[in-house]
């Protein structure tokens, strides 16, 4: 049976918001509360699988082998050993610890892939004089937080030497996940070489680890309606599983959006700018 039972009063927290608590620890054993520890942490974990050369000893010959790099990052660190001078004995079996503590503003919102690894665990100890410590761990998820967008409109233009241009009008900069980007294209085409414009949603995860660093890439591309005369009408609607924007020390994740006008026999025309998505 475990000597530690690790229970948030919710499962889900917002930045800036009171986690609380119960600790409870099954007495007897040897077990003395003066050895207990309680510590919360915030944690970002990465990982690169990259395929290296190698020579084998035996042939001389190169192959490749998948190596694995990971790193850790520990970004909110809270020692929560004080509450443990706020024990109750519920009975002769059980001690009950409350704790709580207050998450920082600007946390990073829990957050898993294949390549980053997010989260918070609230974990006890006991250290044991004579034998290997007891150790439980609880997690917990945070919430991203909502994003306060800037009433000011964004505005960006791409443009070649064939006398194309196009412009890319925005309400704001910052969304949330499941509402839509609206917003106003034009196009100036004077011998009219674009065969289609498109809106892209691009989102990009950059991971580094031991000194490695990949980008993963993903796009969600919106065919407009062509129009040279008139402006055209953008409504993207962003979907409710795509992940949020963040920036950590090891990991990020960032959007763009890409107003991409298709020409022939030339290269693509290109607005483009920031957004975040919460």
């Amino acid at each position: 049976m475990n000597v530690f039972n690790i229970q948030t009063n919710e499962t889900t927290y917002k930045p800036g918001s009171q986690v609380s608590g119960i600790l409870k620890i099954l007495r007897g054993g040897g077990l003395s509360l003066r050895d207990i520890s309680i510590k919360v942490e915030g944690k970002e974990s990465t990982t690169i699988i990259k395929n290296e050369q190698f020579t084998t000893p035996d042939s001389h010959t190169n192959q490749t082998r998948p190596v694995t790099y990971t790193e850790e990052n520990a970004f909110f660190h809270l020692d929560l050993s004080q509450f443990v001078f706020n024990t109750n004995e519920v009975n002769e079996q059980f001690y009950e610890i409350p704790f709580n503590f207050i998450l920082p503003e600007m946390s990073l919102a829990s957050f898993h892939s294949n390549n980053v690894n997010i989260f918070y665990e609230i974990t006890a100890i006991w250290e044991r004089k004579w034998s290997s410590n007891e150790k439980q761990t609880a997690t917990f998820l945070v919430a991203p937080s909502v994003n306060i967008s800037s009433p000011q409109q964004i505005k960006v233009t791409g443009s070649n030497n064939k006398g194309i241009h196009i412009s890319l009008d925005l309400e704001r900069q910052a969304y949330s996940r499941g509402e839509p980007i609206k917003g106003i294209a034009k196009v100036s085409d004077p011998n009219n070489k674009i065969r289609s414009i498109s809106f892209l949603l691009i989102g990009t995860e950059k991971v580094s680890a031991k000194g490695q660093s990949e980008s993963i890439i993903k796009e969600q591309e919106q065919k407009l309606r062509l129009d040279l005369e008139k402006d055209i009408d953008l409504n993207f609607m962003i979907p409710n599983n795509i992940p949020f924007s963040f920036t950590g020390k090891i990991s990020a994740y960032s959007y763009e959006v890409d107003l991409k006008g298709d020409i022939a026999l030339s290269s693509d025309v290109h607005a483009k700018a920031g957004i975040t998505i919460s």
